[in-house]
């Protein structure tokens, strides 16, 4: 986009490993001949190690590409894999047929092709990139397959490159005998400030752009993102070509290079965890007098909260006040203050008649349950002895399904609710003869009078008075309108 602007080639700040755009400082000097030295006197083990984006990558490209017909490499970039894996890919770039899943075929087809390219005068190298990736079983597997040598010269030459984190994993105790193999160890350090200028027009010369394109005064605030990291400085100037392409600046200065940074720094802004003291207390409430919400705490001089502006609020819209944690006396008062309840408790108003509702259908269902248990129970009564079933109704037991027990009456209380029927009249009856001592023997006995049923003992009197006069042997003759089974009193 911006190549024809600024009279450019291709792109002088791409992130891709390209040994054409290696700034050769004294560090990187130093590095490849590091490299260059253990392959060539066949060390066995080398390692060069550097922080993310200090050109490891860049730096074995250009070692691949220096090394000359009689060197055979194998550049393994992803690391993410098992020992097998890793065996069985080399044998692929060496052109060697491989058994897969044979991991002593695959030895053996391996230690063939390395002693034949040994005996031809060639040298055989494994780069492994990014190896602080590696298993630790990867790497003890490594260091066996570092045996694959003869007497007096190693026929394969492993380069292990990567992260600082390598180093860590190299002094842990379990790898101390894959550590002391290595005979190299290269170290890749970040851009010196005197350098940064120069790092930015020796690329910018080789994609035929001006080397002066960048203004003096924009190496500062780069230095201060990129803190010598090549990767970091490519991503600033990259940026910065196109800003100043979309502004139309010939030259990029500091205005161009302070907004780019100020933008790649959002992507960098750290998040802030979430704790405690950075809830913010939010209350809602219908809007005051003065549009402050009226829960609100009275203000504390010691350590007033502070509020956060809003918006005014439309017609019948809750106004939203935020305060951030307070100390001391206020915190109390704040506490107090969320305490009390306000619209928060009211807005769990509708779970209480749900728990009402709940509560009424376990009582139903105990009800339920209940009632078949009672129908079980007189089921089971039904099925009882009589003998059984006369004991519980006469202990007084009630159970659904049956008859009441009968009371007991006295025998002459029931005779007594009989109907009395008129009786002939009986001769010769006197009026002293209607005296009934059936209710005074009764009542000796201590049932009482019994009331008799029928017309009052007057009227009875004076119908067996006005009767015609009959012959009766017996004086005592029964008066058959008195009360059945009873005697008369004799005169």
């Amino acid at each position: 986009m911006y190549l024809s602007f600024y009279g450019l080639a291709e792109k002088p700040f791409s992130q891709t490993p390209d040994p054409k755009f290696l700034y050769w400082n004294d560090a990187y000097r130093e590095t490849i001949a590091s490299l260059r030295y253990g392959i060539q006197e066949r060390k066995g083990f080398v390692t060069m190690i550097g922080e993310a984006g200090t050109g490891k990558t860049t730096l074995l490209r250009k070692l691949l590409d220096d090394l000359g017909p009689d060197v055979v490499s194998v550049f393994l970039f992803n690391p993410n894999a098992t020992f097998e894996e890793i065996l069985e890919y080399t044998l692929s770039e060496l052109g060697i047929p491989a058994a897969s899943g044979r991991k002593l075929a695959m030895l053996q087809r391996l230690n063939d092709f390395l002693l034949a390219a040994f005996n031809e005068g060639k040298n055989t190298i494994l780069v492994i990139d990014e190896a602080q990736d590696l298993e630790t079983d990867v790497l003890e597997s490594l260091r066996l397959l570092s045996n694959l040598e003869t007497a007096k010269e190693k026929i394969l030459q492993i380069v292990l490159a990567g992260q600082p984190e390598l180093a860590t994993r190299l002094a842990q105790p379990n790898l101390r005998q894959l550590k002391q193999r290595i005979a190299v160890r290269c170290r890749v350090e970040p851009l010196g400030r005197h350098e940064l200028a120069e790092f930015i027009a020796t690329r910018l010369t080789v994609a035929g752009g001006r080397p002066d394109l960048f203004a003096p005064e924009t190496l500062e605030p780069i230095w201060s993102f990129a803190h010598g990291i090549p990767r970091l400085v490519n991503t600033v100037c990259d940026n910065a070509l196109l800003v100043g392409y979309a502004l139309g600046r010939s030259t990029i200065d500091a205005a161009v290079v302070d907004e780019v940074v100020a933008d790649l720094g959002k992507l960098d802004a750290p998040i802030a965890p979430a704790g405690p003291a950075a809830v913010v207390a939010q209350s809602v409430s219908p809007p005051g007098p003065s549009g402050v919400a009226p829960d609100a705490p009275p203000p504390d001089e010691a350590a007033p909260p502070s509020r956060v502006a809003q918006p005014p609020p439309g017609p019948g819209a809750p106004t939203v006040t935020q305060r951030q944690p307070v100390r001391g006396a206020a915190a109390h008062a704040t506490h107090a203050e969320q305490a009390r309840p306000g619209p928060r408790t009211a807005a769990l108003a509708p779970a209480e008649p749900r728990r009402r509702r709940g509560a009424a259908a376990i009582a139903v269902a105990a009800v339920l349950l209940l009632a078949l248990a009672v129908g079980w129970l007189a089921g089971a009564f039904d099925a009882l002895p009589p003998r059984v079933r006369g004991w519980l109704v006469a202990g007084g037991i009630e159970v659904p399904g049956s008859a009441p027990a009968p009371v007991a009456e006295p025998p002459v209380a029931r005779a007594a609710e009989r109907p009395v029927a008129a009786a002939p009249a009986a001769p010769d009856v006197r009026p002293d003869a209607t005296a009934v001592r059936a209710p005074e023997e009764s009542t000796a006995r201590g049932a009482g009078p019994v009331p008799i049923a029928g017309p009052p003992p007057e009227a009875v009197a004076e119908e067996a008075s006005s009767a015609p006069p009959a012959a009766d042997e017996d004086s005592g003759a029964s008066d058959e309108s008195l009360v059945p089974g009873e005697q008369v009193a004799a005169p």
